[in-house]
């Protein structure tokens, strides 16, 4: 999705603003989530899903489009990872400032 369309979802109540973060990773996906936890991703010119190297440069991305609030969720594979049942992705609701 390009930024025009992250943009016009996030106008629509049911959508919320998001910043993912995955645990020992460097890089920060932005986008937007709707009620039944799907995720709807920013991408570059190919269609790739835009990576941004700090929270912050994924927040100035939302402000330069007028958002103020967002979720902010770090998810981690690591129980997956030895045999666990896949746990919740910590998330906390964050207010965006320019």
């Amino acid at each position: 999705m390009k930024i025009h369309q992250l943009k016009s979802l996030l106008r629509d109540e049911q959508f919320q603003a998001v910043i993912l973060s995955y645990a020992d990773s460097n890089h920060y996906l932005v986008g937007a989530e709707d009620k039944q936890n799907n995720y709807f991703l920013l991408q570059d010119e190919k269609g790739k899903t835009k990576q941004f190297n700090s929270v912050r440069e994924a927040e100035n991305v939302l402000v330069a489009i007028g958002i103020e609030q967002a979720n902010f969720i770090i998810e981690t594979a690591y129980d997956e990872m030895i045999g666990r049942e896949r746990c919740q992705a910590v998330s906390t609701s964050i207010s965006l400032h320019p």
